[in-house]
């Protein structure tokens, strides 16, 4: 009996290619829904989220996130660094924290500078 890479390499081109296609059509029609169903059953509070996400969840942007948030000793460590991902429900404990207590600063108002011409 031939082994994989001899059948390959002595059999025509294009019968290679086709049953490089049946196998991979297989494959796909045997995982059907597998990435939708792993992701279901990761608790929300588990899932992996980048500076995108975290930036809605902190109201910043997500550079912002990344220059002046994520590099804090006290925000939770990353999961991944390229791209940066972090636990959501780490993410939220944090937020939660570091707002427990804390007042909204009111916006000083804008004055008028007649010397500006405005």
């Amino acid at each position: 009996m031939e082994s994989w890479p001899e059948f390959f390499a002595a059999a025509p081109k294009d019968q290679v290619e086709a049953i490089t296609a049946a196998a991979v059509r297989k494959l796909v029609s045997q995982l059907g829904d597998a990435p939708a169903t792993v992701t279901s059953t990761i608790p929300s509070s588990e899932r992996a989220i980048g500076a995108e996400e975290v930036g809605l969840l902190l109201g910043m942007a997500p550079r912002t996130v990344l220059e002046k948030v994520a590099c804090r000793a006290d925000f939770p460590m990353r999961l991944t660094v390229r791209p940066a991902t972090w636990v959501v429900g780490e993410v939220l404990a944090w937020r939660d924290a570091n707002r427990a207590g804390r007042q909204a600063r009111p916006r000083q108002r804008q004055r008028h500078n007649p010397h500006r011409g405005g």
